[in-house]
């Protein structure tokens, strides 16, 4: 009986979507490929359109399941899975997926194939998935990548039951209490909670410390393991770490501005240029600003009495910045600003310039034909 209620209000619900969409006589379809907690791929089916009081709706339709990742055999599954609600598709003038190939790909990708039958179709990169492309590749530089690799075995250091105990024990007894209790993990897909474990764990650096400190007493494997990880705790990490949060204080604004329900193109282009032009304006200002960050780095290195200091280097770096031949005599501050903080700032603005430019070609486009209309 509770079954074929939830199917009775399943159809109604759709039949209430299917209506709206094909009375606006416009609609975009929104897909993304999933695994199940039973390992069966399935394609989340979902369309944009505008309703009676010009507000854009974002509705999801169903769980279409796939048996192959080719272009062509997900094209055929959404619009199938279109046709199959009752959706018109001679009104599909959207196509919003990822930008894997079998999605993208400019002739044997999704949207190539959708729109040889529906030309209207123009697609679109995910916008929330496009920053996150461009804070991955730039993280690619290798003291930032060094620095959330390291924060990524801390989490799994401390994801056991006895040592997370010794951290929320070293929480307890402090004088003060942070808002976060323990570490998250750097989840390669969800980025919002990406930028919530980096800002997490600077948060619980200093009990972070005292938790390793207490178990590298121990004459085991995990009294091994955290004097290990203490010692990659080093000037360049605390940096780096300073430099991540900064960047990605400007990113999870924008991941969560562009995950809205009723955004639209124009706005995710806005958002994204404003982000740039602040960013830009820090790269400007790139001695005052990492000023401000290598205090606070000097902050955090005072926990455990570390002194900022520059990287020993025996030779000529293939893989990162080389400022000057005689870093004895370079200063600290300096040394890191150029060859951390500038590199990975600029990275990061070309990344977000470079992946948005296609969305604001899109748009521009689209703004020059209502113009001549």
């Amino acid at each position: 009986m509770q079954n074929e209620i939830i199917c009775i209000c399943d159809k109604l619900i759709l039949k209430e979507i299917v209506g709206k969409v094909n009375a606006a006589e416009r609609f975009a379809v929104l897909a993304d490929e999933t695994t199940d907690i039973a390992t069966k791929e399935q394609l989340t089916l979902c369309v944009r359109f505008i309703d009676n009081n010009n507000m854009v709706n974002e509705s999801f339709l169903q769980f279409v399941i796939i048996h192959s990742l080719t272009g062509n055999d997900l094209a055929s599954a959404i619009i199938n899975g279109l046709k199959s609600c009752g959706i018109n598709c001679e009104y599909l003038i959207g196509q919003g997926y990822d930008g894997a190939s079998n999605m993208s790909g400019k002739y044997k990708g999704v949207q190539a194939i959708v729109r040889e039958e529906y030309p209207k179709a123009i697609y679109v990169h995910c916008a929330a998935h496009t920053l996150n492309l461009a804070v991955s590749k730039a993280s690619n530089i290798q003291p930032i990548r060094n620095c959330l690799s390291i924060i990524e075995k801390l989490y799994d250091f401390f994801n056991t039951p006895k040592r997370n105990n010794v951290l929320l024990n070293c929480i307890k007894n402090a004088n003060e209490t942070p808002n976060a209790k323990t570490l998250k993990r750097l989840c390669a897909t969800r980025w919002i909670q990406r930028y919530d474990a980096v800002n997490d764990f600077a948060e619980l650096f200093p009990f972070v410390m005292d938790a390793l400190d207490n178990i590298s007493i121990s004459h085991d494997l995990s009294g091994t393991d955290a004097s290990i990880l203490s010692k990659s705790i080093d000037s360049e990490f605390i940096i780096s770490l300073q430099v991540v949060k900064l960047l990605f204080s400007y990113g999870l604004p924008l991941c969560k501005q562009l995950q809205k329900i009723r955004i639209d193109l124009k706005e995710a282009v806005e958002l994204s240029n404003d982000v740039i032009k602040n960013l830009e304006l820090i790269r400007a200002n790139a001695e005052e600003e990492f000023h401000k960050l290598f205090l606070q780095a000097e902050v955090m290195a005072s926990v455990f009495e570390l002194e900022l200091a520059v990287k020993r280097i025996t030779k000529r770096q293939a893989n990162r910045g080389n400022p000057c031949s005689d870093n004895a005599n370079l200063d600290v501050e300096e040394y890191y600003r150029i060859t951390i903080f500038i590199p990975y700032l600029e990275f990061f603005i070309s990344e977000l310039t470079e992946r948005f430019l296609s969305h604001a070609s899109i748009f521009n486009g689209s703004y020059l034909i209502i113009i001549k209309l």
